[in-house]
């Protein structure tokens, strides 16, 4: 990684920042002492601008004691908590988290600030910018350092040294549920909070309990293009306590397409071609999804430019690496870049050396269906908020210029018609957003008793329908309770399904796996929640990591591997044991020794090559690798289980059956039949008896077409098919009588769930199970 020596401060301001928090460094400075600082301080790279003294009017604790030291008058009043605003490029990251660490300096305060990113490259290139501007080494160990990422659940706590974390929003929600009351942090910095996701809502709202629950922790909120004043009403902070960071030097020029733009991939060529011809700098190309990525990267590519480009698409199936190599710092004598991307990209700190920013004014937005179960991409327009994100990426380092694909009207009306960012907490499955408030509320309450309802109000609701659907699927899994006055609580599943880093329903099989250990078979004991382990993470990456094990596609695997190799894994059990198999043979090919240096030596000659053979995608096999360590550890925790259990190792015999059963547990609401005299491959829901679900072509079982199927994944069908209908995958062949549990007919203990359970048994298995029998008679 190519790291540039960042603008150092000017000595006045260095000065002005001691003399100001001489209060908190314990007592005045002779000159020579002075002297000395400056020459200490002569590196700390905050930008040297003389406007940010205001800045450090409004966080510094001491300020009204040097107006009083030294006579000075101005209109800043320090505030405990507060605001950050500025235009894209202007430090709202990165300077003001140096500024507050060198206060925290002054004021010989051995806590950190932690700061926290919607999402992992987001915290990852915050990390590394920090680490540049600071000039601290880069340590193999991310925990180790000043400056450290915590964006794994495995990655461990920070080490003693970290005085700056940067953490995901999933990471923090960790470190809450650890520590109710943060004691190691004098800070907390939430960033890019026009986001308004299920976790950060949920952050936000912990922030009011500890604003009023701790006199030493101070919450900062950040924002480039959202109004703060409705999240500062919420949180009742003043609006007098916003602090708007001045915008960098260099203007953005914005043009705007003379007629509506009809081929997007022309109009992208012929600016891209006349830029280059006259400016220097990078481009940033923002448009709509992983084929649009793919499509135009290629016709630029091939197109006739006045000079060679290097080509980086960085979508959701790019690997961390790669995303790494299209935005560090470029060296002078490389061909410039063309960086296309998506929406992702509005979050992140500002790309350096971006010239032109191109937009295609689409994204596609990640929703969820409560009416069909499965989640969507909707492709939309962009709001006022993600233009102004987007076209603040150029003028960071030289002046700006911004291609719109639009008319000026159009873009007008574009203005008012979408002011805003629609919040993600409403477009969202809602199932863990609510499990994540229960855990919290629950774990304030056992302390302090502060919320009688059970759970905290958040500042931007969910829908009710999203609502409904998630206190029903709680409910299913046993993880909540009702009371009479409808309020929902934690069940001791519920609270174990919280410390779990996966989805409800895999977080609910884990733990039923814990029922089939013990097992015999030949003398030998029987591996269930080992197995059960890997076998989430392989299936969980890409739920949480956003990519597959499986390369799905010769186009996605980039003409790497043969895609014919892959059929020598797939289990008849179906995708989750077949994604199961894949990552035990890499694991099992995995080093645990170290190199030369000492170092943990990740992925050994056979491990990389079995990659390679079976055409599975290596950083998610890693980060699948990395979510077993995570889940072992807490599943092991102290308080989860009253038992021990044995990790998987490479001559283990696996407790299939368990392992089956236990991913019934968590899917009771998720199963499929094919219905008679239904289309070829059409299956209707186990639940309802009527929803037209069609089996993935991409999945294990779509050739083999089973009587009846377990699914983990639910999505809308591409245009121009029905949006009605439902593609479904990660599945797995079940035994249709294992269906029949008793935690199904506790979770839904009514006489219609029976009636309907037998109905569609005599359906399928052509008679009724004993089970059903047993409980038609409870019910009478």
């Amino acid at each position: 990684m190519v790291l540039t020596p960042a603008p150092q401060l000017a000595p006045q301001l260095l000065r002005y920042l001691e003399r100001v928090d001489q209060r908190l460094s314990g007592k005045a400075k002779t000159p020579e002492q002075l002297a000395l600082l400056d020459l200490r301080y002569a590196t700390l790279p905050i930008r040297k601008e003389e406007n940010l003294i205001p800045f450090i009017h409004h966080v510094s604790r001491s300020s009204r004691q040097a107006v009083k030291q030294y006579g000075r008058r101005d209109q800043f009043k320090t505030y405990r908590h507060f605001t950050i605003g500025g235009k894209p490029g202007s430090g709202k990251s990165t300077q003001s988290t140096q500024v507050l660490l060198r206060i925290l300096e002054l004021a010989g305060d051995g806590r950190a600030i932690m700061i926290v990113v919607p999402g992992r490259f987001a915290a990852l290139l915050l990390c590394d910018r920090l680490r540049a501007e600071l000039g601290v080494e880069i340590e193999d160990n991310d925990q180790k350092g000043i400056v450290v990422l915590r964006s794994r659940d495995n990655s461990g706590p920070a080490g003693k040294d970290a005085r700056i974390v940067v953490v995901t929003e999933g990471i923090c929600v960790r470190e809450v549920m650890g520590d109710i009351r943060l004691g190691r942090y004098a800070v907390v910095l939430f960033d890019e909070v026009q986001e308004q996701s299920g976790y950060s809502e949920v952050l936000i709202d912990f922030a009011k309990w500890a604003m009023r629950a701790s006199e030493t922790l101070r919450i900062g909120l950040i924002s480039g293009t959202s109004d703060l004043a409705p999240t500062r009403n919420f949180l009742n902070i003043p609006d007098a306590a916003h602090c708007t960071l001045p915008a960098p030097t260099f203007p953005v020029q914005v043009s705007f397409a003379a007629e509506p733009v009809e081929d997007i991939t022309a109009w992208v060529i012929v600016k891209l071609s006349a830029f280059i011809q006259n400016h220097t700098g990078d481009i940033l190309i923002f448009t709509n999804g992983l084929k649009s990525c793919t499509d135009l990267g290629r016709a630029i590519k091939a197109a006739p430019l006045p000079e060679p480009v290097e080509v980086h698409p960085v979508t959701s199936r790019v690997s961390q690496q790669r995303k790494i190599d299209a935005t560090v710092v470029r060296a002078p004598d490389a061909p410039r870049r063309v960086i296309i991307g998506t929406n992702s990209l509005e979050d992140t700190i500002t790309i350096p050396n971006i010239g032109l920013v191109m937009d295609t004014l689409m994204y596609n937005l990640a929703s969820y269906s409560t009416e069909f179960d499965h989640r969507r991409l909707i492709e939309r327009l962009v709001s006022r908020v993600q233009i102004e994100q987007r076209i603040g990426r150029a003028g960071r380092t030289q002046p700006g210029y911004a291609e719109l694909a639009c008319t000026k009207e159009m873009y007008d009306l574009l203005l008012a018609t979408y002011p805003e960012l629609l919040p993600k907490v409403q477009t969202e499955e809602y199932t863990s957003t609510l499990l994540t408030n229960l855990a919290v509320t629950r774990i304030i309450n056992a302390r302090y008793g502060d919320f009688p309802t059970g759970q905290m109000e958040l500042s931007n609701e969910t829908t009710p329908a999203r609502y409904a659907h998630a206190v029903a699927t709680l409910k299913v899994l046993q993880a909540v309770t009702e009371d009479s006055a409808g309020n929902i609580h934690l069940t001791d599943i519920g609270r174990q399904m919280a410390n779990l880093s996966v989805s409800p329903e895999f977080a609910r099989s884990l733990i039923a796996s814990v029922q089939f250990n013990g097992v015999k078979a030949k003398g030998q004991l029987l591996n269930c929640t080992g197995a059960m382990i890997v076998l989430v993470a392989a299936n969980s990456t890409t739920d949480v990591l956003r990519q597959s094990i499986f390369f799905s596609s010769q186009e996605d695997a980039e003409g790497q591997y043969d895609l014919q190799q892959q059929s020598t894994l797939m289990s008849t059990q179906g995708d989750h044991v077949s994604a199961f198999l894949a990552l035990r043979g890499w694991l099992n090919g995995k080093g645990n020794g170290t190199d030369q240096a000492g170092r943990s030596r990740a992925i050994t000659p056979f491990a990389d090559a079995y990659a390679t053979k079976y055409c599975l995608r290596k950083s998610a096999l890693s980060d699948a690798a990395d979510l077993v360590k995570t889940l072992t550890g807490q599943m092991k925790r102290k308080g989860m289980f009253h038992f021990d259990f044995v990790s998987l190792s490479p001559n283990d015999t696996v407790h299939t059956e368990g392992v089956i059963r236990s991913l019934i547990y968590g899917h009771l609401r998720k199963f499929a039949f094919k219905p008679a005299g239904g289309d070829v491959g059409e299956y209707h829901r186990w639940s309802n008896g009527q929803e037209r679900l069609f089996l993935d072509e991409k999945s294990r079982l779509y050739a083999a077409s089973p009587q009846v199927v377990l699914l983990s994944d639910a999505r809308m069908p591409p245009k121009p098919a029905s949006p009605n209908n439902t593609i479904i995958n990660q599945l797995s062949i079940t035994d249709p009588e294992w269906y029949i549990l008793p935690p199904l007919l506790v979770a839904w203990n009514s006489a219609d769930c029976v009636h309907r359970v037998r109905q569609i048994e005599q359906e399928v298995l052509g008679h009724t199970s004993l089970r059903t029998h047993l409980a038609l008679g409870k019910q009478h």
